[in-house]
């Protein structure tokens, strides 16, 4: 099961959605597995949060 962890600035929530969905259809993709194995964690810091 591939976990990905995240790290970028101050975005808004949909963007952060639509990244992890992106990275997860890439590794759907590349590696010919279900959505529901990768695991996207992003770390928030607070100023983030909206």
């Amino acid at each position: 099961m591939p976990v990905v962890t995240i790290q970028q600035g101050p975005r808004d929530a949909e963007s952060r959605r639509e990244l992890v969905a992106r990275i997860t259809d890439a590794f759907v993709h590349t590696y010919d597995i279900p959505a529901d194995t990768v695991q996207a964690d992003r770390p928030t810091p607070a100023e983030n949060r909206r």
